[in-house]
């Protein structure tokens, strides 16, 4: 079974990647959305995308808050 995701959807599963890295403690990770997920967040009235592709940047690190 295919999962469709919408907007809302999209922007839901990135904050809850942003929340997940900020409770970890980690700072400097960078993640770029691009293909149809970008698209469909920035310009195009799609209905839905069935995943989001992404880059994400290495080089994570801990910040003075980081408890292990």
């Amino acid at each position: 079974m295919v999962v469709r995701l919408d907007r809302d959807d999209l922007i839901d599963g990135l904050r809850e990647i942003v929340a997940r890295v900020r409770s970890a403690g980690l700072t400097g990770a960078t993640i770029e959305i691009i293909g149809g997920a970008a698209l469909r967040l920035a310009y195009i009235e799609r209905a839905t995308t069935v995943d989001i592709d992404a880059r994400l940047t290495p080089g994570c690190r801990p910040n003075s808050n980081w408890r292990q």
